[in-house]
């Protein structure tokens, strides 16, 4: 509502047409985020859907007769690709300070978005069950997510622990940086992808990375998908970033069925 309340908020509602919503299409373009960039794509469809979704209450309430068509963008069409393969990471982490690099590894580990870490707080951990509860409020699915702590999440967390307890004041925030939350980490991830020339990197990327090495690594598809918050498919599928090697591996350990190996055999001995 931020964005659409300058634009549509004096209008009558019949003034609401399909070309007003290109209008704020373009002008968003225009526009620059946080970071410094135009909004995402899907930023931009999330905001027209909340529009047409209040034109569909005011036409049901009989306030308009139609609700305009409002074509949103084909997020399809800038579908990412990139994996992080390790020796990515570890550059990355190299090229970072610590208060930064445990973020890196949050991402990394848990398939979270890049904002998230920053909200976490330790009413968030569940030591005794060894994961991270997200509340529905705190994510974007608006649905609760429950998160395993791996092994080098972990040893992040008793660190930050431990960091924490020497300085009194707080917030409850468990990334921090002496004592502080974290509120962006934007210029060092820059500065990190200069130094080390993965300039295509992005820190959504460690969301693709987490949820392909899940799947690599032979956790259940259902089970990726109830982690990282995903219900369709076909929005899954975008994340998984299978390269050649991932392939190749699952192939070679995974050994054939017996069926297959005669089949196999008898077709060496034929030829």
């Amino acid at each position: 509502m931020t964005y659409l309340t300058p634009v549509f908020g004096s209008l009558p509602l019949e003034q609401i047409t399909r070309a007003k919503a290109e209008e704020y299409k373009n002008l968003r373009k225009e526009q620059h985020c946080q970071y410094g960039r135009p909004p995402q794509d899907s930023t931009v469809n999330r905001e027209l859907a909340t529009l047409r979704h209040l034109l569909t209450l005011a036409r049901d309430e009989g306030l308009i007769g139609t609700v305009p068509v409002i074509k949103l963008y084909d997020e399809k069409r800038f579908s990412r690709e990139r994996f992080l393969t390790e020796e990515e990471h570890k550059a990355l982490l190299a090229a970072v300070k610590r208060p930064v690099q445990r973020v890196l590894i949050c991402l990394y580990e848990t398939a979270m978005r890049p904002a998230e870490p920053l909200t976490l707080t330790w009413s968030k951990v569940d030591w005794k069950a060894g994961v991270i509860r997200l509340a529905a409020e705190d994510v974007k699915e608006a649905d609760k997510r429950v998160i395993p702590i791996s092994p080098a999440l972990g040893e992040v967390l008793e660190e930050l622990q431990a960091e924490q307890r020497k300085i009194t004041s707080i917030s409850g925030a468990v990334f921090t940086r002496k004592g502080r939350p974290i509120r962006n980490y934007r210029t060092a991830f820059e500065e990190a992808r200069e130094k080390t020339g993965l300039k295509d990197v992005t820190p959504h990327d460690y969301r693709h990375t987490a949820i392909t090495r899940w799947l690599v690594a032979g956790i259940p598809q259902e089970v990726v998908m109830k982690v990282s918050g995903h219900k369709d498919l076909s929005v899954h599928y975008r994340y998984v970033n299978l390269r050649e090697e991932h392939v190749t591996a699952l192939f070679s350990a995974a050994p054939l069925s017996n069926s297959c190996q005669m089949g196999l055999t008898a077709e060496r001995a034929v030829g």
